[in-house]
């Protein structure tokens, strides 16, 4: 099976990526790595190097980079895959951050999880009234706190 339409069309192309045979990423060497041995091996890395000391899968952060990758690439099935692993990481900490990806990659799964913790993020209500949160994770949470006051004052007409 195909692992990337993406990938193959940049490396069998005339264009620098075919011809160098070399794909250049901004995405950290963890990230990649994680990347090509999920690709290879079907399965994540057992540790990561920016992971804290007895975990057993990559950083939420790696994760994250993989997705990317996997959305970029067109590599759908292992986009579902690190998606399913993203879903337990889901926590108050990472709450915004996750939202953002799940919206901007089109996560329905992923946007579900981060909604049903929505009301257990400590804060995160009064931060959305205050208008600090971005345009996306508020417009998301819309439906759950009403509309922010940020951004709503009302025009006086002088007569």
């Amino acid at each position: 099976k195909e692992v990337s339409p993406v990938l193959r069309a940049m490396l069998t192309s005339q264009l620098k990526e075919g011809t160098e045979s070399v794909i250049n990423v901004t995405e950290s060497a963890d990230t990649v790595r994680a990347f090509a041995e999920m690709v290879y091996t079907g399965a994540l890395p057992v540790t990561d190097a920016s992971d804290e000391v007895g975990t057993t899968e990559p950083s939420v952060d790696t994760l994250l980079g993989i997705f990317g990758l996997c959305h970029r690439w067109q590599s759908n099935s292992f986009a579902e895959f690190v998606e399913a692993k993203l879903l337990p990481k889901v926590e108050a900490s990472n709450f915004e951050q996750l939202l953002e990806v799940a919206v901007l990659h089109n996560s329905v799964p992923l946007r579900h999880r981060c909604l049903q913790i929505a009301n257990n993020v400590q804060g995160l209500d009064e931060r959305f009234r205050k208008g600090e949160l971005s345009a996306t994770v508020a417009a998301e949470l819309r439906h759950l706190f009403g509309n922010s006051t940020a951004g709503n004052k009302k025009r006086r007409t002088l007569m």
